[in-house]
């Protein structure tokens, strides 16, 4: 059995040359397939999961420090103040309550600028993940976590490549790919439709690229169709161009999000099982949504916020443990099982933050609780 955690662990030597990194993950995802019959896709998706599990650590740890200091804001400014120590000649501690009160003036100013700081910590400052426990020793930063993220992404792409090359196939799949890529740009310049436009635009180019990879792939078996649709999904976005005049911002996002359609409609035509329309659906009804838009977290954010530029409804704003708590509700889930979940949520929320369909994190063992989980948990208990 593979321990993805070691595996983790041993790209952590590597983090200081790049090239090697991406080597590691390729020697590794090879002696999974030659000793434990692991194939490339099933690898590279649980070493992902494994990373992202490091990144929600380290999330959640910044969560909690929020929580704790919006606590203490809370606590000042309703009454019941902060312990200070006394003078030098004095020992003990004081309680000062009075608002009035410098020194609580500026603990308060203190942790308010805090708060902010945490807020618009995206590098995560401060914050180490261990992967065997904070006992164990080992440890990374949020900068090595997507430092091997992307090697991973990479290893994996060139691993595809080599395969794809020994079937014959790469070049004639990159060709209808930038084919796709230069339709949709074209078209899109031509036009002054808006966003609907653009959209149906994506859909047809896709389309016509169905079409023909299915005349290149006719040979294939589905697993491997099903490994060269993952590949695609993978290589589009980095074809899209990226700040050039010719294509706008606004189309660069369009085609992200549309890549996802776009693997949907190629699974389909496989008979995937993910795609199938009578599955039962997600539904969140509509007071629930007002709730989750209303409800300010400690963030600054609500849960969720209409989105934009996409064709998902809407944006979702906090870490991906409380849309698992939210989504896989009895009474929001119903008899859905949990995986039935994770396969429906990019479809119910787009995550800015990654700019891509929200993925579900990955069940935590023992969930650490903080202001906004306990506030999501008690309205949930309500429905």
């Amino acid at each position: 059995m593979i321990d993805f955690k070691q595996i983790l662990i041993g790209g952590i030597k590597y983090l200081l040359n790049e090239t090697r990194l991406v080597d590691y993950f390729k020697e590794e995802a090879k002696k999974a397939k030659q000793y434990e019959f692991v194939e490339f896709n099933t690898f590279f998706a649980d070493i992902k999961k494994e990373v992202n599990e490091g990144i929600s650590d380290i999330s959640w740890q910044r969560s909690g420090r929020i929580g704790e200091l919006d606590s203490i804001i809370i606590g000042i400014k309703s009454g019941s103040g902060i312990k200070f120590e006394k003078s030098k000649t004095e020992y003990g501690y004081e309680l000062i309550t009075d608002l009035n009160e410098q020194r609580l003036k500026d603990a308060l100013q203190y942790y308010e600028e805090r708060v902010q700081f945490e807020i618009n910590n995206n590098n995560y400052e401060g914050y180490t993940y261990y992967p065997n426990g904070r006992t164990g020793g080992t440890r990374v930063e949020y900068a090595g976590l997507k430092l091997m993220s992307k090697a991973i992404e990479q290893a994996e792409r060139e691993l595809n490549k080599e395969f794809f090359n020994s079937l014959g196939l790469y070049e004639a799949i990159d060709y209808w790919i930038n084919v796709f890529v230069k339709y949709v740009s074209r078209k899109a310049k031509a036009t002054d439709e808006g966003n609907k436009a653009i959209s149906d635009f994506i859909i047809e180019g896709a389309d016509c690229i169905i079409i023909k990879i299915n005349q290149e792939l006719k040979d294939l078996n589905d697993k491997d169709k099903k490994r060269l649709a993952s590949y695609i999904k993978d290589k589009i976005p980095f074809l899209i161009p990226k700040n050039e005049n010719k294509v706008t911002q606004e189309l660069n996002d369009l085609l992200f999000c549309m890549v996802k359609g776009y693997v949907d409609s190629f699974f389909k035509t496989l008979g995937d099982e993910g795609t199938n329309e009578h599955q039962q659906k997600i539904t969140i009804h509509d007071d629930v949504l007002k709730w989750l838009q209303e409800t300010i977290c400690s963030n600054r954010k609500p849960f969720i916020e209409k989105a934009t530029g996409n064709t998902i409804e809407w944006n979702w704003l906090q870490n991906k443990e409380l849309a698992r708590l939210l989504l896989t509700h009895i009474k929001i889930k119903g008899s859905l099982t949990d995986a039935d979940v994770e396969r429906q949520a990019p479809t119910l929320f787009f995550y800015p933050k990654e700019k891509n369909a929200l993925q579900l994190a990955k069940p935590k063992k023992k969930q650490i609780t903080s202001i906004d989980y306990d506030t999501l948990s008690d309205y949930l208990a309500t429905l």
